[in-house]
């Protein structure tokens, strides 16, 4: 009589994300959420490849070589102007090849998902605010808002983007922050006068190595929707 094998717990293979960031992963707020979220996501294998000046040595991330602005006034606005524009350069050559030479090309080749995270809205909110490239506000507004839809999800960072991308782009978002390992909430009221009633403080503790370091608390807007400029 055979004695019965015992059954080998076999792991799913990891699921492959390749995510491009047009800046370095120790530059920006966006940076800072993506970085709090990957350790979480251990079910996917993630490649982090990044355009910048220079390779920044960041452990976890590839840099793909300089980005598609930069330089002085005047070669950056003519390099933003082409990009915004959707001509082709060298420059973006030289980028889509990187891109398709790494684990990129195998998610090109299955037909990949491509979800889009929006930290910034780029023609209303940078252009807008800025004085060097306000003037491209009316070139990149709409191939912006085609890359939105365009996209197979989209993530924001806050309730007011998502309801004014909803309202006025028709497009469905959701909300992604950065990763807490936990929270507690409190209602407290607002000091009068004021049109909103509360304000919902989330106060966390933020852990490290396993053990709690100094709290942090984060209040939300009141009840203001966001917009763009």
């Amino acid at each position: 009589m055979r004695t019965p094998h015992h059954r080998r717990h076999i792991m799913p293979p990891r699921r492959r994300i390749v995510l491009f960031s047009p800046y370095p992963p120790n530059i920006g707020g966006g940076s800072v959420i993506v970085k709090s979220l990957i350790p979480q996501l251990e079910a996917f294998n993630i490649s982090w490849l990044y355009t910048g000046l220079r390779d920044q040595q960041f452990s976890g991330a590839t840099w793909i070589g300089p980005g598609l602005g930069g330089g002085s006034a005047l070669l950056d606005l003519s390099r933003t102007a082409l990009l915004w524009s959707r001509m082709e350069t060298p420059r973006l050559d030289h980028l889509a090849q990187e891109l398709m030479s790494r684990p990129a090309d195998v998610l090109m080749r299955r037909g990949a998902r491509v979800h889009l995270t929006v930290q910034d809205d780029v023609p209303d909110d940078i252009f807008g605010r800025s004085n060097r490239y306000r003037l491209l506000v009316p070139l990149a507004r709409p191939t912006y808002q085609q890359t939105l839809k365009q996209a197979r999800s989209v993530d924001v960072i806050s309730e007011g983007m998502r309801r004014y991308y909803a309202s006025h782009l028709s497009l469905q978002s959701v909300v992604v922050h950065r990763f807490i390992s936990s929270c507690r909430r409190q209602r407290r009221p607002r000091p009068a006068p004021t049109k909103s009633r509360s304000v919902t403080l989330e106060i966390c503790t933020v852990r490290k190595n396993g053990a709690p370091s100094l709290p942090l608390s984060a209040s939300t807007h009141n009840g203001a929707g966001w917009r763009p400029g």
